[in-house]
């Protein structure tokens, strides 16, 4: 059976040579092939969005009012003897009752295109995923 592409947290974010130490989303946890879990601190809310660059072991205690702080993991679940399951699962929590306010409002705005962006990520994943399951061992 053949190698299944990494599930890295860099692989997510560093891109383009970009260097990983520029990005806002820093991995939080991570048990390679199986489960990732990045966040970033920010305020989507604006119409250019304002990041803020928190280390990993100063993410759960960041509560500096005005951002929103965003988490998301991968998690790859077995399925049977040659499938698996990919879920995606996301929180934002709000520093203060205003952020919330602005992120409320903003969400209620975005999320459906959002939804449809994630759906055809995952669909990109898992095509890719069966053309490497296809290819001779």
């Amino acid at each position: 059976m053949p190698t299944p592409p990494s599930l890295r947290v860099a692989d997510l974010f560093d891109t383009a040579g970009e260097a990983w130490e520029g990005q806002p989303w820093v991995a939080l946890g991570e048990n390679p092939g199986r489960e990732l879990v990045f966040g970033a601190v920010g305020k989507p809310w604006r119409a250019s969005i304002e990041w803020r660059r928190v280390e990993p072991e100063n993410f759960p205690s960041f509560d500096e009012a005005g951002w929103a702080k965003m988490a998301a993991a991968f998690v790859g679940h077995p399925y049977g003897t040659r499938r698996s399951l990919l879920t995606y699962e996301a929180r934002t929590a709000c520093t203060d009752p205003a952020s919330a306010a602005r992120f409320g409002h903003y969400w209620t705005l975005v999320s459906p295109g959002i939804g449809v962006v994630l759906r055809g990520a995952l669909r990109a994943v898992r095509a890719a995923a069966e053309h490497v399951s296809r290819q001779p061992s």
